[in-house]
């Protein structure tokens, strides 16, 4: 009698911590959407504003900065944050110490951002734009900001502290907002002085909202060691990645045989709409990773798996709404953002965010991954995916299909790739875990 009791009670003590769980998923994901609500709108008010005060050419140059710092610089950083939510969350369920984990992770931002910027100075000197020094220096500062924003953004994720994770995403996008308004009314239309603004408001929102519970504490060169090693290939991945989403629409340049300063500046203005459901994922992607990274520490096979496969349906919904939205209201989007100087057509919007729409499912997978331990092999998956982009680039057909079919392509591989890598992870070693 008492067995059958135990029997009968237990299934609902076991859903009773996996209810909870999706419930803090969601209380973090609506905490998080505030404050990237809040920092896509000023990010696309801070976009039109440039795009008004410079016309469609000097915004090509703009969007050169543009893209190395949220291609490269953003690749780079980006995992950072994950790889210390990840380390954040295991910690903090074992109680570990946090403190050595941020200091090794800020040199090695730090040593990252340095060596990137050396390695972009070469072309940012043979791009022949004025002023190349200078937006090298901008760019070197984005780099490092950006290194330092994901590392805080990490270990507050990992803490669960989202309320302070959303403050800094509207501490920065409100000083956006300020210093593009002061410019403005300064009659400032430098492109290089907008740029600035960048590393500026990167640098503001960290120091008002660094997380009170973990300070940097001494670390040690084994400790900075295994951090680099791990970051090597997540740094390999993720550039590839945001290089492929960012730059992939700047490479209409050169596949043109006659390039269109004009259609170029209209083509990457319609990828800031079509990357905006990346935006709005973003909110969901923070509290995903410290979610997967417990599950593991847990050893929760089911949890794990039903938080992947509950997050990807989420995500097709979100990119079937903005495959909808586009292909309803994409030219008049792109009116209203840049103004009637900027025109592309319908089905080249389409295209585009059907790419961007099928980059959101690597968006869940590659976390997935991470948690796993698989930083190796979702960074070679990415390696191929970057093959696949080439290829599909030089698809014979005009310059803006052939783009927007590049991104779609690779995205579509890598997901793929890294979908067959987490289930056989699962499948491997989840059975050793909970045995």
């Amino acid at each position: 009698m008492e067995d059958d009791l135990t029997q009968r009670v237990s299934p609902e003590a076991r859903r009773t911590p996996r209810a909870s769980a999706i419930a803090a998923l969601r209380s973090g994901t609506v905490r998080v959407a505030v404050g990237l609500g809040f920092f896509g709108l000023s990010t696309y008010a801070f976009t039109a504003v440039v795009l008004r005060a410079l016309g469609p050419g000097q915004f090509a140059d703009f969007n050169l900065f543009w893209g190395l710092a949220y291609g490269l610089g953003l690749g780079a950083m980006l995992p950072f944050e994950q790889e210390v939510s990840r380390r954040t969350a295991t910690a903090v369920h074992s109680g570990g110490h946090v403190g050595p984990v941020l200091s090794a992770a800020g040199i090695v931002s730090t040593a990252f951002g340095v060596a990137l910027a050396l390695v972009a100075l070469p072309f940012v000197l043979a791009s022949g734009h004025p002023g190349a020094g200078t937006l090298w220096v901008i760019t070197l500062c984005a780099f490092l900001t950006l290194g330092i924003a994901y590392v805080s953004r990490g270990a507050l994720s990992g803490r669960g502290s989202f309320g302070r994770y959303s403050g800094q995403l509207i501490a920065e996008g409100s000083v956006r907002l300020v210093l593009v308004g002061v410019c403005v009314v300064a009659g400032f239309a430098s492109t290089w002085g907008y740029a600035a603004i960048v590393p500026v408001a990167l640098t503001v929102a960290v120091a008002l909202t660094w997380p009170r519970k973990d300070r940097p504490e001494r670390t040690s060169v084994p400790v900075v060691r295994n951090m680099a090693g791990m970051m090597a290939p997540l740094l390999v991945a993720s550039v590839i990645s945001l290089t492929l989403v960012n730059l992939g629409p700047v490479a209409i340049r050169y596949v043109q045989d006659s390039p269109n300063p004009s259609h170029d500046g209209s083509y990457l203005a319609a990828a800031f709409i079509a990357r905006l459901p990346i935006f709005a994922f973003a909110a969901v992607q923070a509290v995903l990773m410290p979610r997967l990274a417990r599950s593991v520490a847990q050893r929760d096979a089911a949890g794990f798996r039903g938080t992947v496969l509950r997050v990807l349906a989420l995500t097709a919904a979100l990119g079937v709404v903005a495959v909808g939205a586009v292909a309803v209201a994409g030219p008049w989007l792109l009116g209203l953002l840049g103004g009637p100087q900027y025109h592309l057509g319908r089905f080249d919007m389409v295209l585009l965010t059907v790419g961007f729409a099928c980059y959101l499912l690597t968006l869940v997978l590659q976390p997935a991954a991470v948690a796993l331990g698989r930083h190796r092999a979702s960074a070679g998956i990415w390696v191929l995916g970057a093959v696949t982009f080439l290829l599909a680039w030089l698809l014979p057909t005009d310059a803006s299909t052939a783009v927007s079919l590049a991104v779609a392509a690779v995205s579509l591989t890598v997901s793929a790739g890294l979908a067959t890598l987490v289930w056989r992870a699962l499948a491997r070693d989840f059975p050793q875990r909970t045995a």
